[in-house]
Formats: structure tokens, sequence, C-alpha cells
């Protein structure tokens, strides 16, 4: 995948991305040398959310599972239920645009 690929996102799908790049599971950001590809990093991810987006369990569950296949954390841990509960809400805001 390469910045091509940002090109050709469209409107509901570079605001996911940006949802997903604020959050930043990975921490990518803060990988200086790295920083560049937060970008990229999210985009496969963007299709799968948006037609979770009228279901607002399966959004938070399929968050869950990417939020532990990335860190290793689990749903015990408070400062990722929180974090996952502002994406829910800030990917919601996005659902009149379906």
């Amino acid at each position: 995948m390469d910045y091509n690929h940002l090109k050709k996102l469209n409107g509901l799908q570079t605001q996911v991305n940006i949802i997903l790049i604020n959050w930043d599971p990975l921490d990518i950001q803060k990988a200086s040398k790295f920083a560049h590809n937060v970008y990229l990093e999210y985009t496969r991810y963007v299709d799968d959310i948006i037609v979770r987006l009228g279901d607002i369990e399966l959004l938070t569950d399929y968050l869950w599972n990417l939020a532990i296949d990335m860190t290793g954390q689990d749903r015990n841990n408070l400062f990722l239920t929180r974090e996952i509960d502002q994406v829910v809400k800030n990917l919601e805001t996005l659902k009149k645009d379906i």
C-alpha cells in the first residue's frame, strides 16, 4: 500500500481514517522515524468499520478485537475501554454520512 491509496479514499473513508489516526492504538506517531506511516496504517480497517457503523455492538466488538490484536491488552484495561468508547462516539457521528 502506498500514498496513492489515500487519494482513492472517499469522504467517509477519509473521516474514518482520521478518527483511527487520532486514536493511533499502535502509537505510530510516537515513532518519529515512521510517524508518516500513520496515514496508511489504519486504512486497511476503514471499510470494515464503515459496514459496522449501523450497529454499535458490532462496531464496538470489532474495535475491541482490533485493539486486543494491536496492543495485546484485554477488555479489563480501563484506559483502553475509555479510548474505545470515545472512538465509537466519534464514529457514530459519521452515521449520517452513510
